[in-house]
């Protein structure tokens, strides 16, 4: 698998059996670079019959968390994300406490919606880490789901939980109304 960096493509995953030198690198009439992190890909891809996709996550945490340094913004990506029991909101709040916390300041952020569930079990106690998390480490929040029965429901549910109810359409007008005022913090007054 490739990604287009601002240095040009990047192998970041290879399949099982192949050989980076022989079979990427050398037939390739132009350079191509090899990612410090370069991982094998999941060798259930390449096995008939079902992958099992719906029994666990679609991303993973540092995929779900990104900081864009130049417009000071942090993306936080819920999409697919299926919250059925109260653990699995606490484990959720569990890992992303410290990614959050590791940016030393309250940041700006956009949430994506799309595609989320969050069932009644599990309710509370997201709603409690969306609390204190916009609480500790958010200095402006804003959210988005292209889905418009479900930004009307998650408006609701956000309104219920004591929080800001409205819910953008798209991500440009997410960003569009994100409060670019900077939170005081290190280095900032």
């Amino acid at each position: 698998m490739l990604r287009l960096t601002p240095g040009g493509l990047e192998v970041i995953e290879l399949a099982p059996g192949v050989d980076l030198q022989r079979d990427v690198l050398d037939p390739l009439p132009f350079p191509l670079a090899v990612s410090p992190e370069l991982r094998p890909m999941d060798p259930a891809i390449f096995i008939p019959g079902r992958m099992g996709l719906a029994e666990g996550p679609v991303l993973d945490l540092r995929e779900r968390v990104t900081y864009r340094a130049d417009a000071d913004v942090l993306y936080l990506n819920f999409e697919g994300l299926h919250l059925d029991t109260e653990d699995d909101a606490a484990d959720f709040a569990a890992q992303l406490e410290p990614a959050l916390a590791a940016y030393g300041r309250k940041l700006a952020a956009v949430v994506n919606y799309d595609n989320f569930r969050l069932s009644p079990a599990a309710a509370d106690r997201y709603w409690a880490m969306v609390r204190h998390h916009t609480a500790r480490y958010l200095s402006s929040t804003t959210r988005y789901s292209t889905n418009a029965f479900f930004r009307h429901r998650l408006g609701e549910r956000l309104a219920l939980a004591r929080l800001d109810g409205h819910v953008y359409r798209s991500f440009d007008e997410a960003v569009h109304h994100l409060d670019p005022t900077p939170a005081p913090g290190p280095g900032r007054p």
